[in-house]
């Protein structure tokens, strides 16, 4: 039992010190360190986030990056967390993308927090992307609802005509109809 409490203890000091050499600005001395205590320990997902964090500090979108962020967004522990990261690496990489399940539940994150700009640039993405996904009628209200809040009139108009075109036979249809009815007279 000693050995495996003092053996815990390492740990948390290899973690400690990471996060020291991060907040010093050697972020490549913490993806190093980083690196060697997920080789023994790869189920630790604030581990993965804490490495993800540092290559983003350094302009570097790791290889598994789109892997542990798309696990862990939408965790309540590290969701808004795996978000933020995922959107730092759009920054470094504009076509970056995840899963189509995560990607969604970026968006809805995003919708819930009301910011419409970057829910936009994802919104964009999931309509290219997985144009057509079962989620994406309820995706497309929520952004025609989100626009309209946001006063981006033409733009909710514009992705509520597509839905229209896009998904004429989805239960949300007549939703559409009516906001589009609302929008024409606004």
């Amino acid at each position: 039992m000693e050995e495996k409490v003092s053996q815990k203890i390492k740990l948390d000091k290899r973690l400690t010190k990471a996060a020291e050499l991060s907040v010093s600005g050697d972020n490549k001395g913490a993806i190093a360190l980083l690196e060697r205590y997920l080789a023994e320990n790869p189920d630790d997902e604030l581990a993965k986030i804490e490495r993800i964090k540092n290559y983003v500090a350094i302009g570097k979108i790791p290889q598994d990056a789109d892997t542990v962020l798309a696990s862990i967004i939408g965790l309540p522990e590290h969701g808004s967390e795996a978000v933020g990261l995922y959107l730092k690496a759009c920054e470094i990489e504009p076509s970056f993308c995840l899963t189509s399940h995560a990607m969604f539940r970026v968006f809805r994150a995003l919708d819930r927090n009301r910011d419409y700009s970057r829910a936009k640039k994802v919104f964009e993405t999931l309509r290219v992307g997985f144009p057509k996904d079962s989620r994406m009628p309820a995706t497309y209200l929520s952004m025609a609802r989100l626009s309209q809040k946001s006063g981006d009139i033409a733009y909710a108009r514009e992705i509520l005509n597509e839905m229209l075109t896009s998904f004429p036979n989805d239960p949300l249809i007549e939703l559409a109809k009516e906001a589009l009815e609302v929008l024409q007279s606004a």
